[in-house]
């Protein structure tokens, strides 16, 4: 099985966008499409707070002179 790339903000963004345009479209019927919306907010929500943790990880590596790649 081949290997995908890593899903970015843009992704979720994206997907954030087309569900929206599904709930605005479908009307009152669109309430079903909540679940995937707040799904993908809390997706996001988890990624930029893993980037956030990486970003003070490679900070503190900077700091005490242990760069990575």
């Amino acid at each position: 099985m081949a290997r995908r790339a890593p899903v970015t903000i843009e992704d979720i963004e994206f997907a954030m966008d087309e569900v929206a345009l599904a709930i605005d479209m479908a009307g009152a019927k669109g309430i079903v499409y909540l679940p995937i919306f707040e799904r993908l907010e809390r997706e996001l929500q988890a990624l930029r707070e893993r980037q956030s943790t990486m970003s003070a990880v490679k900070a503190r590596l900077e700091r005490i002179g242990l760069q990575s790649a």
